[in-house]
C-alpha cells in the first residue's frame, strides 16, 4: 500500500492560480435558514453544496450529504432544523492567488470534493469543485479527488461531529 504524499504522489498541475479555475459567486445560505430552504435551493440549481455566510463571511458549508445524514437519517425535521445547526464550521479554504496544485493536494488530503476560495476577511470569492478541474483540463486531478473522497467520509469528516 502507498501512502499518499502532497509533493510524490499527485500529478504535477500547471501553474495555474484558484482564481482562474474556480466558480466565481457562489449561491450561498444563512445559517438561520431551514434546512428545507437549503434543499430547495440545491435542487433548483442542481447543486449539492452551499458556503453558508453571514453578512460578510464564510462561517460554514453545508453538503447534499449533510442534509440526509444529519437530517433525515437523524429523524429530524427540515422545516424546524437551522443550517446552522447542520453545518460543517470548520471550512477547508485556499486563497485565490494559492497555486492550484495546491488546493488540489489538500482536497485529496481532506477527502472534500468542493474547497472555497476566500478572500480578504473571509469573504468568498468562489468555490473550486472537480466539474471546475475537469472543465480546466484536469480531468485526472478530479478523479483522483473523487477517488479517495469516495473511500470514505474521511478522517477530517468524521471528528467534525
Amino acid at each position: 500500500m502507498r501512502t499518499l504524499t502532497p509533493t510524490a504522489d499527485l500529478p504535477r498541475l500547471s501553474h495555474q492560480k484558484a482564481r482562474e479555475v474556480m466558480s466565481p459567486h457562489p449561491e450561498t445560505v444563512r445559517p438561520g435558514a431551514s434546512v428545507q430552504e437549503a434543499a430547495a435551493r440545491m435542487r433548483a440549481f442542481d447543486i449539492g453544496f452551499l458556503p453558508v455566510v453571514t453578512p460578510g463571511e464564510v462561517c460554514g458549508v453545508v453538503t447534499d450529504r449533510d442534509l440526509v445524514t444529519r437530517v433525515t437519517g437523524s429523524g429530524r425535521c427540515a422545516r424546524s432544523t437551522t443550517v446552522g445547526d447542520i453545518m460543517t464550521a470548520d471550512v477547508i479554504s485556499c486563497d485565490p492567488e494559492s497555486s492550484l496544485e495546491s488546493a488540489v493536494q489538500w482536497m485529496a488530503i481532506m477527502q472534500i470534493r468542493r474547497m472555497v476560495v476566500l478572500g480578504k476577511n473571509r469573504l468568498l470569492l468562489g468555490v473550486i469543485s472537480l466539474a471546475d478541474l475537469i472543465r480546466a483540463g484536469h480531468e485526472a486531478e478530479a478523479h483522483l479527488v473523487y477517488g479517495v473522497s469516495r473511500v470514505s467520509a474521511g478522517p477530517y469528516w468524521s471528528r467534525r461531529r
